[in-house]
């Protein structure tokens, strides 16, 4: 049984944060990713981004947000988290984007993801894009 059927609810993207390899290569394997697979610079990327900030605080409240490639820049204070592998044998579009987008884990550099479980449409023109009014 699927996730969203046992939820019984229709979950279309997961989203998260992370500077681990292992945790990325699991986003890559549900399906298309932000921003490994896809900058968020593109329209539907950028509108991806304007939901995240409207609703996740560890997105909004980011220090020094590349707004491209997703990267919270020295976000984490202690450098890189617990025993998080450099690279994953067999998995080079990770070591890929970390070069790209200069990931530095040991700064303290993490990335916003965002996994489509299906086929995501781009965003109508003008389309209201989530974010609160006001904003």
């Amino acid at each position: 049984m699927e996730l969203a059927e046992h939820l019984d609810v229709d979950i279309g993207l997961i989203a998260g944060r992370s500077q681990n390899p292992v945790v990325i290569r699991q986003y890559l394997r549900i399906g298309r990713t932000w921003p490994v697979h896809e900058p968020f610079s593109t329209v539907l990327g950028r509108g991806l981004l304007q939901v995240l900030r409207a609703s996740v605080p560890e997105v909004r409240d980011a220090k020094d947000l590349d707004e491209k490639f997703g990267v919270c820049r020295k976000e984490f204070s202690e450098g890189r988290l617990g025993d998080t592998p450099g690279s994953i044998e067999g998995w080079p579009e990770i070591d890929r984007f970390f070069a790209d987008a200069s990931v530095d884990p040991h700064k303290g550099d993490t990335v916003v993801l965002v996994a489509s479980l299906r086929e995501v449409a781009p965003p109508r023109s003008g389309a209201d894009l989530g974010g609160r009014s006001g904003d």
